[in-house]
């Protein structure tokens, strides 16, 4: 992900930025996996909600949050109705400012085969973001989006 302003993340997914508008540098919705100056994205679970490790998200070095509406943040942080439906609308803002081709790997059954076969044929070319493992849901094929460096020619999903 290139570096984008809190208050550009905002906009892309048609939310209210509160605090600082900071630099976000990656994005990350597992707060174990915050690097400084990321965005944390609190999803809900079937469990528990993201919305609880908000401040192990900024402990981490979270640069803001990205939040459902009415959420306690110790920082600056994006609200908005749906973390979810705004994890899409990030990615596809990021889709659209990016110039690489992308290759899109569907069907039943051999996807994350063909994936990985695919990005390895194109790596030896060109410089390729394939997602890991078999992220292919709604959260997973944003985050290989978001994951992409700028510098990326192909992207593989």
């Amino acid at each position: 992900m290139k570096g984008r302003t809190l208050h550009e993340v905002a906009r892309a997914v048609g939310g209210l930025p509160i605090g600082a508008d900071v630099e976000v540098t990656s994005v990350a919705t597992d707060s174990r996996l915050v690097r400084p100056g990321a965005l944390f994205v609190a999803m809900p679970g079937a469990h528990t909600d993201g919305g609880l490790f908000v401040p192990e998200a900024f402990a981490f070095g979270a640069a803001a949050a990205l939040v459902r509406d009415g959420t306690d943040v110790p920082g600056p942080a994006v609200f908005v109705r749906s973390t979810g439906d705004a994890l899409l609308k990030l990615a596809a803002f990021e889709r659209r400012r990016s110039d690489a081709t992308v290759i899109a790997v569907t069907g039943a059954n051999g996807k994350t085969s063909t994936k990985d076969l695919t990005a390895a044929v194109l790596g030896q070319r060109m410089r390729t973001h394939a997602n890991v493992a078999s992220f292919n849901n709604e959260v997973g094929l944003p985050m290989t989006i978001l994951d992409a460096p700028p510098t990326t020619e192909a992207l593989v999903c």
